[in-house]
């Protein structure tokens, strides 16, 4: 990789299912997809069991990519408690690979991210979609599957032009 290239991944943090996405960046507008995927665990395991597959999941990524650095979405929700705790418990777990694996992390609100890519705080998912569509994916053909990776690619461009600043 050239030397100005920083390799970042996105993280839409969940439980059930994590998106990520890993990119290149040359500069926040200059981005190449690396990949994009969701990890998801079962809910027949315990949550001990989750976080434990999420732990061993993330640490492959991160041994498989080398990020130089991560973004990530910050769990923001007053409506769910118990759902709240539990993707705190991911956070830390992504705090710890960051940790040991030397990586920067940044995070950002929901609404930071959909400002930065609409215009708008608060954007709706498809508009955000959309306009992530058209400003990096059109020219190389990539649709999302689920959400997840479309916030996770949110959170990758917005890391990347926090870089710049």
């Amino acid at each position: 990789m050239v030397s100005n290239v920083k390799r970042i991944i996105g993280i839409d943090l969940g439980y059930a299912r994590l998106g990520y996405a890993i990119i290149d960046t040359f500069s926040p507008r200059k981005i190449k997809i690396v990949d994009l995927g969701v990890i998801t665990t079962s809910p027949s395991l315990s949550f001990q069991e989750r976080l434990g597959r999420l732990y061993a999941d993330l640490l492959t990524l991160f041994n498989k990519f080398s990020p130089h650095i991560c973004g990530v979405e910050e769990v923001i929700s007053l409506r769910n408690l118990e759902r709240l705790k539990k993707s705190y418990a991911v956070f830390g777990v992504l705090n710890l690979i960051c940790h040991e694996k030397n990586v920067f992390l940044y995070t950002f609100t929901p609404k930071a991210i959909k400002a930065f890519i609409t215009g708008y705080g608060d954007a709706s998912k498809k508009t955000m979609i959309k306009n992530l569509y058209s400003q990096f994916l059109k020219d190389i053909g990539v649709t999302f599957s689920v959400d997840d990776t479309a916030d996770a690619l949110g959170v990758a461009v917005m890391t990347a032009f926090h870089l710049d600043k």
